[in-house]
């Protein structure tokens, strides 16, 4: 089977997508408007996957200043159109048996306009439960979504928004968690003892965010809690894996909020590696606005850890307040601390919390048996008919 796999910013997620692509032997063409110049070594080396690469930053680089707004706005449509032309040549030169495309308004929008069909949308989750925000997201996510064959996603969140308030059938509507590699992702704990020692924490209690630093993860609400925190448990530390556009504004909250003996920023830390980082932690946190079903939570879920969520409507589809982890009000840090210190208090519900993560993880996110019910759908729609 021939899949065009269509996506523009590529992250770690898209990446184990292809990689199963490769390994089931699908002929994949992933087509890509990376902003960068060279697409990552990881997915040019994969077998059964070829690349379809134009280097067409969607924005203007460098950024316009303000008063130029116009031809800013000039130049993201003039990015678009030329990213359509290359995009629709690639589909007629590959021919593909199905187009797999999102984020919901680039190659979601793309792939409407170009009428390919089958069409299968993707959306990755704050593309829906965000686009009522801005009027004109909210007319394109209704328009592609109609023309698209049939769309998967990773929560019924998303499922609800699009069949309530954007019309589109709820029968033609797949709910897939993506998953996680099981077997990486487990308690390691010989590896979370080294990392301790490194530290010098082995007598503390770990809190850990795997977050990238951007604003749609309220990062900023998780630092602002935890003076509070430390006045009740002076022996929490706090390991930050990740990177992104706020770190020179989160460092500087961590030196403004006296608190750098206890944060720790790991930067980027390899998927391969991570499961020792998360092993290492007695809590997992997440602070995000918006979500989707999150592959962080779930990894920290895998590795048998406790969770301190906030009530975003995917988390809720995991987390039950109580009994696998808290669960606090976005943007409210005071509420956020609360939930902190009471589970940091708690030795034996962090054990049974996270045993019942543990058991959750195996059961519901098998990327191995969620990835064929993918597969399922790839088939379905094939039988539909080809390109055309």
């Amino acid at each position: 089977m021939r899949v065009a796999y269509v996506s523009d910013f590529l992250t770690v997620h898209d990446e184990r997508f292809l990689r199963k692509l490769s390994a089931g032997g699908y002929d994949t063409t992933l087509v890509t408007f990376y902003p960068r110049p060279q697409v990552p070594k990881d997915l040019t080396a994969l077998p059964n996957v070829s690349v379809v690469h134009h280097h067409v930053p969607p924005y203007p680089d460098p950024p316009t200043p303000p008063q130029s707004r116009f031809v800013n706005s000039v130049a993201i449509r003039l990015a678009f159109w030329r990213c359509f032309s290359l995009f629709r040549r690639a589909l007629r030169e590959f021919q593909p048996d199905v187009v797999h495309a999102g984020w919901v308004t680039t190659c979601g929008l793309m792939s409407a306009l170009s009428g390919v069909r089958p069409f299968l949308l993707m959306p990755w989750g704050s593309d829906v439960l965000l686009a009522h925000r801005s009027a004109r997201a909210w007319m394109k996510l209704k328009w592609v979504a109609h023309r698209a064959d049939r769309i998967t996603c990773d929560c019924l969140a998303v499922k609800e928004r699009l069949v309530a308030e954007v019309n589109y059938p709820a029968a033609n509507v797949l709910v897939a968690p993506w998953g996680i590699d099981l077997r990486r992702f487990r308690p390691h704990p010989q590896a979370a003892r080294a990392l301790r020692s490194a530290f010098g924490w082995e007598d503390k209690k770990v809190l850990i965010m795997t977050r990238g630093f951007e604003p749609i993860y309220g990062i900023e609400d998780f630092l602002a809690s935890l003076p509070e925190v430390l006045r009740q448990e002076p022996d929490t530390r706090v390991i930050l894996v990740g990177r992104g556009s706020l770190e020179p504004k989160l460092r500087g909250m961590v030196e403004a909020l006296g608190l750098r003996d206890c944060v720790h920023f790991a930067g980027f830390v390899p998927n391969a590696e991570l499961p020792y980082y998360l092993s290492a932690a007695d809590v997992y946190v997440s602070t995000s606005l918006s979500d989707g079903t999150s592959l962080s939570l779930l990894e920290g879920m895998a590795c048998a850890l406790p969770v301190v969520v906030t009530d975003v409507p995917a988390n809720l589809e995991w987390v039950q307040d109580g009994f696998n982890g808290y669960v606090a009000p976005r943007h409210n840090s005071r509420a956020l601390a609360a939930c902190l210190v009471k589970i940091l208090q708690r030795e034996e519900v962090r054990h049974v919390m996270g045993q019942r993560n543990f058991d959750i993880a195996q059961e519901r996110a098998n990327w191995d048996e969620n990835f064929r019910k993918i597969e399922g759908l790839y088939r379905a729609m094939r039988a539909v008919g080809g390109f055309r």
